[in-house]
């Protein structure tokens, strides 16, 4: 009978050999594969959450489609389509109200130039 040599101080035990057939190992394999497809897919979602413009983006393209459209079209642009209807009402209004002249340097309606502007006008 051949008997194992003490194992000298100091030195790490060997690890049992697993081989590729385990239940051990097929857990590992369908873990890892989960963590991976689940960072795949954060990933992906950031890169589309990322790439989606802004609120503020989609208003200033907003305003440019406003003033770049057609005079008497009354139609929303689609550049408008991700703004709440509030917010498209008084951007439309900001627009047509600055095209009247009655809104100062800052772009804020000015009372006095409207009524400049009726009373001046016969």
């Amino acid at each position: 009978m051949k008997t194992e040599p003490k194992p000298v101080p100091g030195t790490p035990k060997k690890q049992p050999f697993h081989s590729s057939g385990t239940s051990a190992s097929r857990r590992t394999i369908a873990v890892r594969a989960a963590a991976a497809v689940a960072v795949a897919g954060a990933v992906a979602g950031l890169v589309i959450w990322l790439s989606q413009p802004s609120y503020d983006e989609i208003a200033d393209n907003c305003v440019a489609a406003l003033k770049d459209r057609v005079e008497g079209d009354k139609g929303k642009p689609a550049a408008c389509d991700g703004l709440k209807e509030d917010d498209y009402n008084a951007l439309v209004l900001s627009h047509v109200l600055g095209d009247l002249g009655w809104t100062d340097d800052d772009g804020r309606f000015d009372e006095n130039k409207m009524l400049e502007d009726t009373l001046s006008t016969p």
